[in-house]
């Protein structure tokens, strides 16, 4: 009976070990009472929020030569944790400017009014209902934030961006807006192909539906903000 119950154990430790790599790793908990902010970790085909552990030594007043762009983005911010209507918000422009600087010394100045920080890849950007879905429910309010999001031609995940800002019926819920940073004031590049169609209507230019379908992206970002070189 004994070797019968040891060649047991030796079996099922070996299968144990075989499908131990095929288990979803253990995901951290997180606990926005205590979490400031949180990277979005894709993980196959789903994925989770990371918490992140951030220091609070980046403050507005820091940053030089970027007045008019922080005041207005703070402004917004202030209104969203406030419950007041806010706008997702674009920076664009030049490299090296403030840009996502900006968009980090936001939580030392909100934080403690409940704002949380997100931070998601441009290349997971399909995953943003997810992320979405995840914060809905939460009392805090999440500026979901992409650093230096743009698109090539024929890449379709814009229009996913698309649905959540603005252009579906599941729209992000009002504890949640997105703050973007790009080089690029229109995010989809612009082919002189694309300008190939425009019509002149009683003398006025109408771009092709290619054209309106690309420059439509930023347009869902309620507030923009030009960042040039100094």
């Amino acid at each position: 009976m004994d070797a019968e119950l040891k060649a047991f154990l030796q079996r099922a430790e070996a299968l144990l070990s075989r499908v131990e790599p095929l288990l979803p790793a253990q995901r951290p908990v997180l606990d926005w009472t205590q979490s400031l902010a949180a990277r979005w970790v894709r993980d196959g085909r789903t994925g989770y929020l990371l918490p992140l552990k951030v220091e609070l030594d980046l403050r507005l007043d820091d940053l030089i030569g970027i007045d008019r762009q922080r005041d207005l983005l703070s402004a917004n911010t202030r209104q969203f944790v406030s419950g007041l209507p806010a706008n997702h918000v674009l920076l664009w422009g030049s490299r090296g400017t403030g840009k996502s600087s900006l968009i980090r010394a936001l939580l030392a100045e909100h934080s403690v009014a409940g704002l949380r920080l997100i931070e998601i890849e441009r290349d997971h950007l399909a995953d943003l209902p997810r992320v979405v879905e995840l914060l809905a429910e939460q009392p805090q309010c999440f500026v979901v934030f992409c650093d230096d999001l743009s698109f090539e031609a024929g890449e379709g995940d814009y229009r996913v961006l698309k649905s959540v800002l603005d252009g579906s019926l599941e729209r992000a819920p009002e504890n949640v807006l997105l703050y973007a940073t790009s080089n690029r004031r229109h995010l989809v590049p612009e082919r002189q192909s694309d300008n190939d169609n425009w019509q002149m209507v009683d003398g006025e230019l109408h771009p092709n539906e290619a054209v309106e379908d690309k420059i439509a992206l930023s347009d869902r970002f309620g507030l923009w903000l030009s960042f040039y070189p100094f």
